[in-house]
Formats: structure tokens, sequence, C-alpha cells
């Protein structure tokens, strides 16, 4: 199929704007994803939160409770408080979460 040169010469454009788009799109989403990983780290490994620049010891990982639970005065008083994180009723296997922005930190034994 023979198409005008114009035409062509506007595919050709339109083909050469759409692959720099997804290669600016790769980058981004590679770069997301290393953020991803870097503030993943940094909570696990050092026990620190990049989003309050703040460090946590172990002791103050906030536990995450799975199940279907009837909802009391001693589990709302705790979720208030802040002492547990309730993660649904299907079990997952983060075990706690960052005191400050309840990013996963551990996995379930």
């Amino acid at each position: 199929m023979n198409l005008p040169a114009q035409l062509e010469s506007k595919l050709s454009r339109a083909g050469h704007v759409l692959w720099q788009g997804f290669r600016i799109f790769g980058w981004i989403s590679f770069g997301c994803l290393g953020l991803l990983l870097a503030s993943t780290a940094l909570h696990v490994g050092f026990h620190w939160c990049p989003l309050h620049f703040a460090s946590f010891s172990a002791s103050q990982v906030v536990p995450v409770k799975y199940g279907l639970f009837l909802w009391d005065d001693v589990l709302e008083k705790q979720v208030r408080e802040g002492r547990v994180v309730l993660g649904g009723c299907v079990v997952g296997p983060i075990g706690g979460v960052c005191p400050y922005c309840h990013w996963p930190v551990g996995l379930r034994r």
C-alpha cells in the first residue's frame, strides 16, 4: 500500500511521539518502583520512616490483627490508641506496620 508522503511523515512523527511517551512512562514507573523498594528497605531494615523522618524500635511496631471481630470497647480502645491495626477477614502476610505511617514492616510468622 502506497501512502502519500505527507501522511507517511505524519504517521512516522506520531509513532515517534508515542514511542517517546512510552519511554518516559517507563522511566517514571521505574523510579516509582525504586522509591517503593527504598521505603520498604528503610522501614524493614533500619526501622526508620522516610515519610515522617522518624526512627522507631522493634517494640513500637504495631501488630496487625486478622479475622472477623465483634466490635467491643476493648478493641475500639486498642485501635484508637494505635496499639493494633485491623487487617480484615482474609489473613495476609503482613505481621506489623510502622507506628507513624502504617507501612508494612514485618511478615507474619
